[in-house]
This record gives C-alpha cells, structure tokens and sequence, in this order.
C-alpha cells in the first residue's frame, strides 16, 4: 500500500461521515422550520376564524342598515305623496273660493272702473 491509497483510504469514511453529519444537521434544521411553520399555520388559523365571525356580524350589519334605508325611503316617499296631495287639494280649494268670489270681484272692479265706490275704496285703500 502506498501513501496516496492509506490517504485516500482515511479520506473516504471522513467524507462519509461527513456526509452523514451534514444530512443530520439538514434534517434538525427542517424539523424545526416545519414545528414553526405549524404553530404559524395554527396561529393564523384561529386568526382566520375570529376574522370569518366578525366578517359575518358585519354582514348581518349591512343587511339591517340596507333594510333600515329601504323603509327610510318608503317612508319618505309617502311623506312626499302625503305633501304633494295637501298642496293639490289646499291649490283646488283655493281655486274653488276664487270662482265662489268672482262674480264680486267683477262688481267691485265695474263700481271702480265707473268711479261709483271710489271713494269708499280711497278710505279703504288709504294709509
């Protein structure tokens, strides 16, 4: 045996064992990412669950404040109707009480074009 194999023959099981130590230490080192990752993955598992209820409390939020503006504008809608009708029946009643007055308005403009009531109407009129 010469030199070079008794080297080589030494070298071969240090390279191995090596090796071996190398996957080892890869290995621990995988093992403790992966227990990291799972406490990560637990951790934001829960975060997801309490984040899917409150999610849902808001949805069921939205639906009461969308019916709340549903009835809101129902309502405002009939008080507009409601308004609209009281100004068209108050315009007709008032149309109704100027054609009742009419023909005397008609007299009292006559008496004041002929100049019979002037001077009623200037006492009238007057300041």
């Amino acid at each position: 045996m010469n030199l070079t194999d008794f080297k080589l023959s030494r070298a071969v099981p240090v390279a191995i064992a090596t090796l071996i130590t190398v996957n080892i230490a890869a290995l621990g080192f995988a093992e403790l990412q992966i227990s990291k990752l799972a406490e990560s993955s637990q951790e934001l598992a829960e975060f997801t669950r309490q984040n899917d209820a409150s999610i849902k409390e808001l949805e069921v939020l939205t639906k009461g404040i969308e019916l709340d503006i549903v009835s809101t504008q129902e309502a405002l809608t009939d008080i507009s109707a409601t308004a609209a009708w009281m100004v068209w029946m108050t315009a007709l009643s008032w149309r109704r009480n100027q054609r009742q007055h009419l023909p005397t308005n008609r007299a009292a403009s006559r008496k004041l074009e002929t100049g019979s009531g002037s001077r009623r109407c200037a006492r009238q009129c007057a300041p």
